[in-house]
């Protein structure tokens, strides 16, 4: 896949728009370009930082998630991961306590439903490519609507790590391959300020 063009910077959430059908939704996401931000999507945001803030300051899990004690918590760190010549993994989990990788999630959904995503394996493969353990990805959701906390684990096992990582160079290099046929790194590159 050797071109001109800048590296694909896969990430679980321009993947996962780009499986479920919504390749606009995707190009402005990577891109950075303008995109619709519901009232849904802006809650859940607050309550993210609430609880960033929250982690950090006590290095427990925030009260919704019945304030477990945490190790050592390093909360919304960006890591982008080489893995091919033509990709780099890029995860930012909501927080990592070597081993576990905590995963905050609000809505009417409960933690069930984001098991069966790839959002688990994607985290777990960042960590594992960086030689930093990974045994467990914790999803914590709260249900802001009704009051409710849920919980689910998903252990990290090689099969979990396999479907992950053949997972991310299917659907990663379906959707470069549309960028660079469509030439969308050029129509999309950022101006060079010259002042």
């Amino acid at each position: 896949m050797a071109n001109n063009n800048p590296k694909f910077r896969a990430s679980y959430s321009y993947l996962k728009l780009w499986t479920e059908g919504r390749w606009e939704e995707a190009i402005k996401a990577y891109f950075k370009l303008d995109r619709y931000i519901s009232r849904q999507m802006a809650e859940g945001s607050d309550y993210h930082n609430e609880w960033e803030a929250y982690v950090n300051a006590h290095k427990t899990l925030p009260p919704e998630f019945n304030c477990l004690p945490l190790n050592n918590p390093i909360c919304e760190e960006k890591l982008v991961i080489p893995v091919y010549e033509w990709l780099d993994l890029v995860v930012k989990m909501d927080c990592y306590d070597n081993p576990i990788i905590h995963e905050f999630k609000t809505g009417s959904l409960e933690s069930s439903d984001y098991v069966r995503t790839y959002q688990p394996a994607t985290y777990a493969i960042g960590n594992v490519l960086l030689k930093r353990p990974a045994k467990s990805v914790d999803i914590h959701h709260w249900n802001q609507y009704a009051k409710k906390y849920t919980f689910s684990r998903v252990v990290v096992t090689e099969q979990l790590l396999t479907g992950g990582i053949n997972w991310i160079e299917a659907v990663g290099s379906e959707m470069y391959s549309y960028f660079c046929d469509n030439d969308l790194y050029t129509k999309f590159a950022k101006p060079i300020k010259t002042s």
